[in-house]
């Protein structure tokens, strides 16, 4: 056999190699099937949790106390508030930042939210819900938390930066492992209009009584939560319709 012979018969055995390899899905799972098999999604087994989902022999989760006050005024259907946060830090890292959620946020005007918000009018019905959003009901007022203040306890101003439903409150020095940070959260928002809005949390008004009925939900700024899988959980809420947040006892 000529050495011409065993190149030739090696590109063709590579062409060959690289065609069915071309074929092959880039991965097994299926994202689009609603029996996809979850295997991709759930993070590899190690010494914080076993296979089994149960906890591993090193398994950790970090803890956030809140001590709450709050106003509602009836008047104007707002909330004014404070909170004292004590956020223990049980995980392996030094942190040197908190997150927190301000889902609130959601219905800020040119926020994340109403920017991708999308309705619809068909040829069979549409909603007075809809429609009064589409006319701008929440135009005539400013909603979203209005955060007036972040303290530590001895009153000192923390440093935070707002970015749409999240807010990053950076520490004056880091939290080691074990070690806990309170702060404080002043903050207030106006109540949506939850028929106008279709959300789960906000007011509703019956004029034949000539009162409200308020049925609050997200209503105080909370910490995300920090696992050894993503770290902070910090990806934003971006609609006022549908809860897509996964929910963690932190």
């Amino acid at each position: 056999m000529t050495r011409k012979t065993l190149l030739l018969g090696f590109v063709l055995l590579t062409a060959l190699i690289s065609d069915l390899l071309a074929q092959q899905p880039d991965n097994q799972y299926n994202s689009n099937s609603r029996f996809e098999q979850i295997g991709s999604m759930l993070p590899t087994p190690n010494s914080y949790r076993s296979a089994s989902g149960a906890p591993g022999k090193d398994y950790w989760q970090n803890r956030a106390d809140y001590d709450i006050k709050a106003e509602l005024d009836d008047q104007n259907q707002s909330v004014t508030a404070s909170e004292v946060i004590t956020y223990k830090n049980s995980s392996p890292d030094e942190l040197r930042y908190l997150w927190l959620q301000l889902d609130q946020n959601n219905f800020k005007k040119g926020g994340i939210a109403q920017l991708t918000s999308t309705s619809s009018l068909t040829d069979r019905a549409t909603t007075f819900g809809r429609l009064a959003n589409t006319a701008g009901v929440l135009a005539k007022k400013e909603y979203g938390y209005n955060i007036l203040s972040v303290k530590d306890r001895a009153g000192n101003p923390l440093k935070f930066t707002i970015n749409e439903t999240m807010m990053r409150v950076d520490l004056p020095t880091p939290m080691k492992t074990g070690g806990s940070f309170s702060f404080s959260v002043d903050w207030s928002f106006n109540i949506t209009d939850a028929v106008a809005t279709r959300a789960r949390s906000g007011y509703e008004f019956f004029p034949k009584d000539g009162n409200y009925l308020y049925e609050l939900a997200q209503w105080f700024p909370r910490m995300c939560v920090y696992d050894d899988v993503n770290g902070w959980q910090h990806k934003q809420f971006p609609t006022v319709q549908k809860v897509v947040k996964i929910c963690y006892l932190d």
